[in-house]
């Protein structure tokens, strides 16, 4: 997923509220690494969601529901 591939956050059980704990401590403990996360969360949203590369992907749906149609 994003998360793992960008290294940008954090992902832990939903139903898992010491995990989720643990988590934003280590966070609050690493500064460094959670203004990292930050920056790699930044690169991934231009990445991922650039309105650019949605209209290509969007696109290629279209493409690929036409043909089915076809």
């Amino acid at each position: 997923d994003m998360i793992t591939q960008y290294e940008c956050g954090v992902a832990v059980p939903p139903s898992d509220a010491e995990a989720f704990a643990d988590a934003l401590v280590h966070l609050a403990d690493h500064r460094a690494l959670l203004a990292e996360m930050g920056r790699r969360a930044a690169q991934m949203a231009q990445d991922e969601f650039h309105r650019a590369h949605l209209a290509d992907r969007f696109a290629g749906l279209l493409e690929n529901v036409g043909r089915v149609m076809a």
